[in-house]
C-alpha cells in the first residue's frame, strides 16, 4: 500500500472469524509463528506465501519478515555459522528475482535484503558495489541517497571507523546539520570522474543478471513517473529540482567518501538530512510543560531525530481514548505497531522504537486516537 496522502493512509483489518484466502492465512501464520519465537517455522510459512502467491500484496511485506527472522536466529559469534544463514537467505532472494515472476517492487526490495545479507557476511565489496548500483540508478532520489549512507557506513567498517550500532547520532543543536558551508570545503570529484567509475559500473552491470534486470526495471519505472507527471500537467524539471540535488550528493557521497574523515562524513550527512528532512519539525528539548494534563491530541516529532537504532516517540491524550500507533517504511508497508488499538487514559505516553533491524531511511509513524490523525516521519541513519 502507499501512503498517497497522509490523511488517507489507513490500514485494513480483517475479522478473524472470516475463512482467510491462502496467502493472507501464511501470512497471518508466520506472524504468530514469529512472536512465538518459533523463526524456523515462521520462515518455512514465509517462503511459501512468497513461492505461491507471487502477486500478493503479503509478498512484499514477507522479504522484510523473513530477514527479521533470520536475523533473531543470528545469535552466533562463529562467522562460518553466520555466513552459511545469511547465505541461504541471499540465494533464496536472489532465485526470486531471477525467477521473473515479480514485480519490479519486490525485486528491488529483495535486493536490498540481499545486500543486507551481504554486510552481515562481511562481503563487504559486493556490498558496496551493490549500494553504489542504487545509488547511481535507482529511479527515487531519497533511496539513492539512503544508498550511499549505507556506502559510506561500510566504508566506515572496513576503515575501522565504527558505524552500525556504534553510531549514536542524536543532535543537541540543529545548527549541527545546517552547516552547508563546511560541507562545500569538502573536496568533491569531477563530473568527468563520476561518468568514468558510471561507464566501468554499466559495462559490469553486462555479467550481472540480476543488476541487469534491475536496471531495466528502474528505467521503467522512471518513465511511468515521467508519463504520470506530464498527464497531470506538471513542470517535470521544476519538480525534479531537488531530486537532482540530492542525486548529485549521492553520487558525490559514493565517489569522495574514501578521502574524508569519520567527521567530515556526519557533516555531509547530516547537510544531506537538509534536503529530505524539514528542520522545523526536529525536536532538540523536552516541553516544559510535559507533567500538566494535555488539553489536545498531539503527536511529537520523535527524539533524537535521526536516530540510530533507537528513539522515542511521544503524544498526548486529552481524554481516553484507544490508540494506535504504528511505524511504515517509505513505500507506506507496515513495519512494527507499537501501540495496537489499546485502551488508554488521558495523560501524555513515551513509546520506544528500536531499528535495529531496519536498513537506513526514512520512516513514518502514524498515530490514530478517536477522531484524531496524525502521521509524522523520521530517519533512520545507520
Amino acid at each position: 500500500m502507499g501512503f498517497g496522502s497522509y490523511d488517507t493512509m489507513f490500514v485494513s483489518d480483517y475479522d478473524s472469524t472470516d475463512i482467510l484466502p491462502g496467502d493472507e492465512s501464511l501470512s497471518s501464520a508466520a506472524y504468530a509463528l514469529s512472536e512465538s519465537g518459533n523463526y524456523s517455522d515462521a520462515i518455512t510459512e514465509l517462503k511459501g506465501l512468497i513461492d505461491n502467491y507471487p502477486e500478493s500484496e503479503y509478498s512484499f511485506d514477507a522479504v522484510k519478515s523473513i530477514y527479521t527472522c533470520y536475523y533473531n536466529l543470528d545469535t552466533s559469534e562463529n562467522q562460518t555459522t553466520i555466513d552459511v544463514l545469511y547465505g541461504d537467505l541471499k540465494q533464496y532472494l536472489e532465485a526470486k528475482i531471477n525467477s521473473g515472476n515479480y514485480s519490479e517492487e519486490f525485486e528491488d526490495n529483495a535486493y536490498n535484503y540481499t545486500l543486507m545479507c551481504e554486510t552481515r557476511m562481511k562481503d563487504y565489496d559486493i556490498a558496496l558495489s551493490g549500494y553504489e548500483f542504487i545509488a547511481l540508478y535507482h529511479p527515487d532520489a531519497e533511496r539513492r541517497l539512503f544508498a550511499s549512507w549505507e556506502y559510506t557506513n561500510i566504508e566506515n567498517l572496513l576503515n575501522g571507523m565504527g558505524g552500525g550500532e556504534k553510531g549514536n547520532y542524536e543532535l543537541e543543536n540543529t545548527n549541527d546539520i545546517l552547516i552547508e558551508s563546511e560541507v562545500n570545503e569538502i573536496s568533491e570529484v569531477s563530473e568527468f570522474d563520476i561518468q568514468r567509475r558510471m561507464q566501468k559500473l554499466d559495462e559490469l552491470m553486462d555479467k550481472d543478471p540480476i543488476r541487469k534486470r534491475l536496471k531495466d526495471g528502474y528505467k521503467k519505472t522512471a518513465n511511468e513517473k515521467k508519463t504520470r507527471i506530464t498527464k497531470e500537467g506538471y513542470n517535470i524539471r521544476d519538480l525534479n529540482v531537488n531530486e537532482d540535488k540530492l542525486i548529485e550528493r549521492s553520487k558525490q557521497n559514493i565517489y569522495s567518501s574514501k578521502n574524508l574523515t569519520k567527521e567530515q562524513k556526519e557533516k555531509r550527512m547530516f547537510a544531506d538530512l537538509k534536503l529530505i528532512l524539514n528542520p522545523e519539525n526536529i525536536q532538540v528539548g523536552k516541553d516544559a510543560n510535559q507533567d500538566l494534563l494535555p488539553t489536545q491530541y498531539n503527536l511529537s516529532q520523535n527524539y533524537p531525530n535521526p536516530f540510530n537504532p533507537k528513539t522515542k516517540i511521544s503524544f498526548d491524550l486529552p481524554i481516553d481514548s484507544k490508540v494506535k500507533l504504528i511505524v511504515y517504511d517509505l513505500l507506506g508497508r507496515e513495519v512494527i505497531r507499537l501501540v495496537n488499538n489499546e485502551y488508554k487514559i488521558a495523560g501524555k505516553y513515551t513509546v520506544d522504537f528500536n531499528g535495529s533491524n531496519l536498513a537506513s531511511g526514512v520512516y513514518f509513524y502514524r498515530i490514530e486516537a478517536a477522531d484524531f490523525v496524525l502521521t509524522k516521519r523520521m530517519v533512520l541513519i545507520k
